[in-house]
């Protein structure tokens, strides 16, 4: 029997959503958002049974928070962008309450990875 994997997105309604928060993100969330962040991390890290999802989800969190830390030029659009995705991943109730174990990272991982693709398509130097 073949296994199919399964691919989730964001409808348009959940794109258009997120996006009117992202505009109107609060930039003096920054240190309250990286204070919490590590501890998130290590928490999800210590799992025993990490799924290729949640390995995705740690790269590009960590991909988000060097942009944020170590480049000067980064634009307020992008700062909010990345402040949006991180805080959406340090926030334990959202749309799939973290405290469903794995599962409740599944959402986490969508909206982190579709900030990082909208990100890299603005800003395709991020990349390197």
């Amino acid at each position: 029997m073949e296994i199919t994997p399964v691919t989730f997105k964001l409808t348009e309604s959940d794109i258009a959503k997120y996006r009117r928060q992202i505009s109107v993100f609060p930039l003096e969330k920054e240190h309250s958002i990286l204070n919490e962040l590590h501890g998130k991390l290590k928490d999800l890290v210590a799992k025993e049974d990490i799924s290729t999802f949640i390995i995705q989800l740690v790269e590009d969190v960590d991909r988000m928070f060097s942009l944020l830390t170590s480049r000067s030029d980064l634009d307020e659009k992008s700062r909010r962008m990345i402040l949006f995705a991180l805080n959406y991943f340090v926030k334990e109730k959202d749309e799939i309450p973290d405290a469903i174990d794995l599962l409740g990272f599944l959402d986490d991982a969508v909206v982190v990875r579709w900030v990082m693709d909208e990100l890299l398509n603005i800003h395709p130097e991020y990349t390197e």
